[in-house]
């Protein structure tokens, strides 16, 4: 299982978008685990609270927070061939609030993925990963 909390950030909100600093801190108190589950075919499936049905990485009803930081993951461990896992998503943090529910999410799925298929990751890595993600959705993204 993998678990990413949310953030509080409790000075400089907007001025960190603009290359100024800010102060941040984890919010212990929400949080999003993942798990993952090999098995024997059907590609990579999700399953959160939002869907609540097993859905495939492909189906478009699955955001891009869901399928994009799979697929850099992906491609950092240098998989070709897709692997056979179900993610299980639960998560307490709400969404668009602020609390940094989509990084926690980028970050406990790429945690589980590498669980998953046995491979190791670094912080600054994983850190690396999730921001790339997080550009994509925010353009400059506040941490």
């Amino acid at each position: 299982m993998a678990q990413a909390f949310g953030k509080l950030i409790l000075f400089g909100e907007h001025a960190v978008v603009h290359g100024q600093p800010a102060i941040a801190v984890p919010f212990r108190a929400v949080s999003v685990k993942v798990t993952s589950q090999i098995t024997t075919n059907g590609g990579i499936r999700i399953v959160s609270d939002q869907t609540l049905e097993e859905l495939p990485i492909s189906d478009e009803r699955l955001s891009q927070a869901l399928r994009v930081p799979i697929e850099l993951a992906l491609r950092h461990f240098q998989i070709d061939t897709i692997p056979n896992i179900v993610f299980h998503i639960h998560s307490t943090i709400p969404m668009a609030s602020g609390f940094g529910s989509g990084a926690a999410l980028s970050t406990a799925l790429i945690r589980s993925l590498a669980e998953a298929i046995g491979k190791n990751i670094d912080h600054e890595t994983l850190n690396t990963l999730v921001y790339e993600v997080e550009k994509l959705h925010h353009g400059t993204p506040s941490g």
